[in-house]
C-alpha cells in the first residue's frame, strides 16, 4: 500500500455534544440587553449529529443577554475567552462552533471553533 493512500480521521464525540451553531453580529438585537451594544445572535441546534444535518432538523435563534447566558452555560471559561477574542478580532464575521460536555482537542477546552467567515 502506498503512503498516499492512507488517511486518518478522528471524529468528534457527537454523543457528548451540547450545542452547535454559529454566532454573528445582528443589528436588531434587543436594546434592553447588556449584550445589545455588540448585537450578537446565536443560531444553534442541540441535535447530536453533524451540524448541517442537525440544523436541517432544528434551528433555534437567540440573541442579546439570552444568547450570552446560553453560551456561558455551554462553553467552559477558557472557550468563552477564546470566543470573546474571536468576536473582538472578527466583529462582523460568523463564527461556527461545537460545544461538548467533555474536553476536546489539544487545548483542554470543551468547544471547537470550526470556522470564522464573512458573508
Amino acid at each position: 500500500m502506498d503512503e498516499r493512500d492512507i488517511t486518518f480521521n478522528q471524529s468528534m464525540p457527537d454523543e457528548n455534544l451540547t450545542i452547535q451553531g454559529e454566532i454573528c453580529y445582528t443589528p436588531w438585537a434587543p436594546a434592553s440587553s447588556p449584550w445589545a451594544p455588540t448585537g450578537y445572535s446565536v443560531l444553534y441546534t442541540t441535535i447530536k449529529e453533524p451540524m448541517n444535518l442537525a440544523l436541517a432538523k432544528e434551528q433555534k435563534v437567540i440573541d442579546g443577554l439570552s444568547a450570552e447566558h446560553l453560551l456561558r452555560r455551554n462553553l467552559d471559561a477558557q472557550s468563552m475567552l477564546d470566543l470573546e477574542r474571536l468576536l473582538t478580532q472578527f466583529p462582523n464575521s460568523a463564527i461556527e462552533f461545537s460545544s461538548y460536555s467533555c474536553a476536546v482537542g489539544d487545548l483542554d477546552r470543551n468547544t471547537i471553533f470550526w470556522e470564522v467567515r464573512n458573508y
